[in-house]
């Protein structure tokens, strides 16, 4: 009699294994046992995930000619993919919250527009990918997991990773640029066309461009340059850095231009400036402007008309009032206060005041002290307090002077100039301070006009 036939299979990635049994070549075969077919496993070195029950059953009645699972392996556990959770919006889904239906609840000029985001803002959260777990095939062997891919990276200009490399932040105050799958942050704001309810109000820490104009009633706070490509309204600007006005200013007094850099505009009209540094024009009418820099007007009309011009420096102009005797004030502007040391100053200046007042009590009682008593030491110490209250006036008096000196309250303290390259009209008041310049009703004619020694001069220009 012969024996039946017992065949291993394994599949490709060697996850399972399948046994076909086959009729004796006599087809009177001997029965077939249990160690039969573990010795066919050992022989195709199966040794994980073997089913003993199963191999028990064939045993007992063999079913042939057909493919039984007898061994099955574990199969990998393929890594997860890195994520990332966004927390800035992309920028074309970007919209204004209007804060609901009802319109008229709505202040359209503070609508936040743009999506700006702060320096050390978190923009994205990122979760790393995972190995995965091997499995085990039916030899025993590992069968390797497929890692996670990572999430691609968001990074963009002007942001960085924080030190656990899970969080990008925005890594300057700017506009959030995020299309695709990176992030961005630009420095630089650009505005297509006017600062108007479909901007809203702008507050933004970098540098700002307006294609258009700022229109009346609406607020720009820039923490750098600003560049306007029309002109400015009746507006609040704050500018930390320069101002460049390609048209001009056309305001109404109430509202304020701040300048932490230069100025530069065509024109100033019914304008409030306040600038730190330089401003350039071709003309100034009926404006308060203060500048701590030079004012130069220069061009076409090169005219300065009403108002009142206050600077630090040097105003140069072709013309100063007019003809018609508009009144215009200019003013050479004093240092500005050092208000640390003014309260210095004045701190000791009280303390002073306290000691002077303690030794004039002092020297009233001893004094009649030294009616009740003959000793010595009171007459010694009598004389020690008086000779002390002098010199504790003398300090008094230096450091009013010198608080008067810090007030700027001495006119000669105005370092700058008047230049009028033609005509200085007689309708212009000078003061250097609080100090006018006494002149008649005539025009002065290429002139320039200064203090020396807290007295005016007058030369050419």
């Amino acid at each position: 009699m012969g024996k039946y036939t017992v065949k291993i299979n394994v599949n490709g990635d060697g996850t399972e294994a399948t046994v076909i049994i086959g009729q004796a070549p006599d087809g009177n075969p001997e029965p077939l046992t249990k160690e039969d077919l573990q010795r066919a496993v050992d022989g195709a070195r199966i040794s994980f995930g073997l089913d003993s029950a199963t191999l028990r059953a064939l045993s007992a009645g063999p079913l042939l000619d057909t493919s039984i699972p007898i061994a099955t392996g574990m199969p990998p556990v393929d890594g997860e993919n890195g994520a990332a959770v966004f927390h800035v919006k992309k920028s074309d889904e970007f919209k204004p919250d209007y804060g609901g239906d009802d319109a008229k609840l709505v202040d359209y000029k503070n609508v936040d527009v743009f999506q700006i985001a702060e320096k050390g803002q978190a923009l994205c959260e990122i979760t790393p990918p995972t190995q995965g777990t091997d499995g085990t095939n039916v030899y025993g062997g590992a069968i390797p997991a497929r890692p996670g891919r990572a999430a691609p990276d968001p990074r963009g200009a002007n942001t960085v990773w924080s030190e656990d490399g899970k969080t990008l932040l925005a890594d300057a105050d700017g506009v959030v640029n995020f299309n695709g799958t990176t992030i961005s942050i630009s420095e630089l704001l650009n505005i297509p066309g006017d600062v108007d309810l479909s901007t809203g109000n702008i507050r933004f820490g970098g540098d700002v461009i307006v294609k258009g104009s700022i229109n009346e009633g609406f607020i720009v706070e820039c923490g750098g340059n600003l560049t306007v490509k029309g002109k400015i309204g009746s507006a609040d600007v704050s500018v930390k850095g320069n101002l460049i006005v390609a048209d001009g200013v056309n305001g109404s007094r109430q509202k304020t231009i701040t300048v932490g850099g230069y100025m530069r505009a065509r024109y100033i009209e019914n304008g409030t400036i306040k600038a730190e540094g330089d401003i350039f024009a071709d003309y100034i009418i009926d404006s308060s402007v203060e500048c701590r820099g030079n004012i130069t007007l220069s061009g076409s009309k090169s005219v300065l008309v009403g108002g009142r011009t206050a600077v630090f420096g040097q105003l140069s102009a072709n013309y100063m009032g007019n003809e018609r005797g508009i009144k215009t004030r200019v003013e050479l502007m004093r240092p500005p206060i050092d208000e640390e040391k003014l309260a210095r100053l004045t701190e000791e200046r009280e303390a002073l005041n306290v000691e002077l007042k303690a030794n004039a009590e002092n020297v009233s009682k001893l004094r009649h002290l030294m009616g009740q008593t003959d000793k010595p030491e009171v007459g010694l110490l009598h004389k020690q307090l008086m000779g002390q209250a002098p010199i504790l006036r003398e300090k008094l008096h230096l450091l009013d002077d010198e608080i008067l000196r810090v007030k700027g309250e001495g006119v000669s303290d105005c370092p700058g100039s008047i230049v009028c390259r033609r005509i200085l009209y007689s309708g212009v008041d000078i003061f250097a301070g609080s100090l006018m310049l006494q002149r008649d009703h005539s025009n002065l004619e290429h002139c320039k006009l200064c203090l020396d020694k807290g007295d005016w001069t007058v030369g050419l220009a």
